[in-house]
């Protein structure tokens, strides 16, 4: 699962198996990268997995 910048939403509900009783919760985040020390597209190098 991706966690890029920005709002992070997701909403969560869970079902009982019988429908009976259920719960939900909705979860946002802010995420920010403030510094980001990677190689430039120009910059990357193709590695092969082993």
């Amino acid at each position: 699962m991706a966690f890029p910048d920005g709002l992070i939403d997701y909403p969560i509900m869970a079902v009982a198996v019988d429908g009976e009783q259920n719960r939900s919760i909705h979860m946002k985040f802010t995420r920010e990268t403030p510094e980001r020390r990677t190689n430039t597209k120009e910059e990357a190098v193709l590695e092969w997995m082993s």
